[in-house]
């Protein structure tokens, strides 16, 4: 006898109609291990601590044993594949132009992500985070550790622009952000910058703590009172998640803390004469570099050490025509740096210094390059163009993105190796 097929029909067994209810669709499920593609995990599992980790992480599943056991797999320290960059966050200002004060992030992928298939909207997105991506500023990153601070839409009621700001660290592709809410007494203080630092601790090895590796510095500027002309001093305000502090107790937890300064800091002082004469011009050899107009002098905060010094300018150099400081590009970590100056006939000059032991204060000139005459064959030159004030929209070891200051849609690189000129459509 043929067997029976199953009854399909929307009856039950008494011959009456079912009312069928419509589901609801599942929700999208969380993305886990699963979904990495083999080449991607083949990266995560090169780069576990020991031998040992690897064969036990081997023992979890048939999955990660097949690729662990293939013959291709770079078992040996000095066969181990080289670190994949995932891409870059850019900072662009707004299209509609609604809110010049804040810039739209986005997510650009590198070409070696493309090639490990990896979804870069779904992993790299900024939709996790508190009011959503449009909320939030980029300010600094280190490695895949974002830091942001709040914009003028959600910044506090009454709290200003330029004032010690709210913060949040993330990490984008697992999802995890930590708030740090303002310190409440510099909240009326100016914020001259809010950076990233990494510094050893005793569980910087597992991958779920690199958040607990990371410190941020704000640097403020603190008016004196009773002196006229706006004088004051810079101090570094420091946000431990470790809760470490290495000139009072240690906290129990979480907390800023203003840093103590050295005693030839409080000394000789740091004396500026209000915070708009000090103009940020990038991080370079492990320090961060202000360029202080008025004096000719440059502020320098060495981020490891948490400790400002000031450095004079030589006689051909002013601090008006400072605009960038990147790293020399010999990837050996000699303090060698680069100054990128732009005088007011738009000639760009490179020079060559360095920090730290190998400093002697010596500015060498590298290279110089004509705006005006070596813009004239881009795409987009229109007259006068070449010769308009401009501003450093980027800034790199290998290069500068310079745009005017009143047309920042035309925006082109200067390789500082060989002062070559090209056109950038975005920076």
């Amino acid at each position: 006898m043929a067997p029976k097929e199953k009854d399909c029909s929307n009856k039950t067994s008494s011959g009456k109609a079912m009312v069928r209810t419509k589901s609801k669709s599942p929700a999208v499920s969380p993305t886990t291990l699963g979904d990495l593609p083999d080449k991607l995990l083949e990266h995560i599992l090169v780069r576990v601590a020991s031998p040992v980790w690897l064969a036990r992480a081997a023992a979890t599943c048939k999955r990660w044993r097949r690729i662990a056991a293939n013959d291709n797999f770079p078992f040996h320290m000095d066969h181990r594949l080289p670190n994949p960059v995932a891409g870059h966050y850019h900072s662009r200002r707004r299209p509609d132009g609604r809110d010049r004060s804040s810039r739209l992030i986005t997510f650009v992928p590198s070409s070696s992500t493309a090639a490990l298939g990896v979804d870069a909207r779904r992993h790299f997105s900024l939709d996790f985070l508190p009011g959503g991506r449009s909320s939030w500023d980029l300010v600094d990153s280190h490695s895949s550790i974002l830091l942001l601070a709040a914009t003028s839409s959600t910044r506090r009621r009454g709290h200003r622009r330029g004032l010690f700001p709210d913060l949040v660290v993330c990490e984008p592709v697992t999802r995890r952000y930590k708030l740090i809410p303002r310190m409440e007494e510099m909240k009326h203080q100016r914020c001259l910058g809010v950076f990233l630092q990494s510094y050893p601790t005793s569980s910087t090895s597992n991958r779920s703590s690199i958040m607990s590796s990371l410190r941020v510095i704000c640097v403020v500027y603190i008016e004196y009172s009773g002196v006229s002309d706006g004088m004051g001093t810079v101090r570094a305000c420091v946000f431990d998640p470790n809760g470490s502090n290495s000139w009072k107790p240690r906290p129990r937890s979480a907390c800023w803390y203003m840093f103590k300064p050295s005693w030839s800091m409080a000394k000789h002082g740091i004396h500026l004469r209000g915070s708009e004469h000090a103009r940020l011009l990038g991080h370079a050899a492990g320090a961060v570099f202000w360029a202080v107009g008025g004096d000719d002098t440059l502020l320098v905060l060495d981020k490891w050490r948490t400790e400002f010094e000031v450095l004079r300018l030589p006689g051909s150099v002013r601090a008006s025509g400072l605009r960038a400081i990147v790293d020399g590009g010999n990837g050996d970590n000699d303090g060698k740096l680069r100054v990128v100056c732009l005088d007011e006939e738009n000639v760009v000059r490179v020079f060559a210094t360095w920090r730290g032991q190998h400093s002697n204060g010596e500015w060498v000139l590298q290279k110089s390059l004509r705006l005006e005459e070596s813009t004239m064959g881009l795409a987009g030159y229109k007259a006068g163009r070449g010769g308009a004030a401009m501003v450093v929209a980027a800034a790199t070891a290998g290069s500068v993105v310079l745009a005017p200051v009143d047309e920042m849609t035309w925006m082109f690189s200067v390789d500082l190796e060989t002062m070559e000129i090209a056109e950038c459509k975005e920076v």
